[in-house]
């Protein structure tokens, strides 16, 4: 089925800052970033619309360095710092899409288009934009894999799923498994012996070809690029009998597992979340740790490469729950290629809602 779109560190006070007496705050919410979740947080947007968090798309990093859209992270104007997307409803019943430039720019409108089953992103055509990769799942139980271009181009359909691959197939991810700076479909199907078989579609649209396969379940796979090879690595923390944990990874999704460390049972035990980034702008893909504090606060790690021991020096801690943090390169200076942390860091009570677009 063609879907048509119609085109158109020091510790940190988190609080909101006072206010004078008499002063009315600005309405909307707040955005913030730290910097590789070192540095204390430096405003982007005032959203006056107050998007909820889980309304944001940042794109899911599947690389390391720099080329914001050649590895996953949110770059529609291509001038190589992180945008926000989002969806606002339209009279007409389709969604609009818009996105954030810089994350510090008012809302700009892209194309508009019906709700899809998801999205993904990724630069399917080698351009250096994020284009909008958006499954639309078909009366018949089959799947349209469509994408646009920059987000503003009619979609073109990379591949029709059948109803029955859909069944087996793990939801869509997008990565770069050959290297070739184009991005890729990676979906999972299990085999007869309990493990999942990887496999990925060159470039969206080309014949599936096969990868490595694992038992570890597709949903807790992470992806990012462990030794700078442009290519792109699957990530796996494998829980041991004894309540540790190993991390690993297999180069390309093609390799056998490399162990990257053992982590201790204690350690494992209080991980909030892991998540992958280029948090020290070298080039290679790191792991960020959360961890409760004493105070009530979540201290941020990092274990450099995912093989250095797990450590909270020069890194920041904060209030805010690890599940409302979000990840990007928000940095604006010409080749940034840090990972940094994004939050919503507090939203002013009167707050123009999202507009319906006709």
């Amino acid at each position: 089925m063609l879907v048509v779109l119609l085109c158109s560190v020091a510790s940190v006070t988190w609080a909101a800052p006072p206010y004078q007496t008499g002063d009315a705050p600005t309405p909307g919410c707040q955005w913030v970033y730290s910097t590789g979740g070192q540095s204390a947080f430096a405003n982007l947007l005032k959203d006056h619309n107050g998007t909820p968090l889980s309304d944001l798309y940042f794109g899911d990093g599947f690389g390391a360095g720099s080329g914001m859209a050649r590895i996953g992270y949110l770059d529609f104007d291509g001038d190589g710092t992180q945008d926000v997307f989002r969806t606002a409803l339209r009279t007409d019943g389709l969604l609009q899409w818009q996105y954030a430039p810089d994350s510090r720019n008012e809302w700009v409108d892209l194309t508009y288009a019906a709700a899809p089953t998801s999205f993904r992103f990724g630069d399917f055509n080698g351009d250096g934009k994020s284009d909008v990769l958006a499954v639309y799942t078909n009366a018949d139980g089959s799947q349209s894999w469509n994408y646009s271009a920059s987000g503003t181009a009619n979609f073109q359909t990379l591949k029709e799923i059948s109803p029955g691959e859909v069944s087996r197939y793990s939801a869509p991810r997008v990565g770069d498994f050959n290297g070739d700076g184009v991005a890729d479909i990676f979906v999972a199907e299990p085999r007869s012996d309990g493990a999942w078989q990887w496999k990925y579609a060159p470039d969206g649209y080309k014949p599936f070809v096969a990868l490595t396969y694992a038992f570890a379940e597709p949903a807790s796979l992470q992806f990012g690029d462990f030794n700078s090879d442009g290519f792109t690595d699957v990530f796996a923390a494998l829980p041991q009998a004894d309540g540790s944990q190993q991390w690993v990874y297999s180069p390309g999704g093609a390799g056998n597992f490399v162990t990257l460390q053992n982590v201790s049972a204690a350690q494992a035990a209080e991980f909030a979340r892991l998540q992958l980034g280029d948090f020290n702008g070298d080039g290679a893909t790191d792991v960020f740790v959360v961890t409760p504090r004493s105070d009530g606060a979540w201290q941020w790690n990092l274990s450099v490469d995912g093989s250095a021991a797990i450590s909270s020096s020069g890194m920041n801690y904060a209030t805010i729950p690890p599940d409302e943090l979000r990840f990007g390169k928000f940095g604006a200076a010409q080749g940034y290629s840090n990972t940094d942390v994004f939050a919503i860091l507090h939203c002013d009570p009167i707050i123009t809602p999202t507009p319906t677009y006709t």
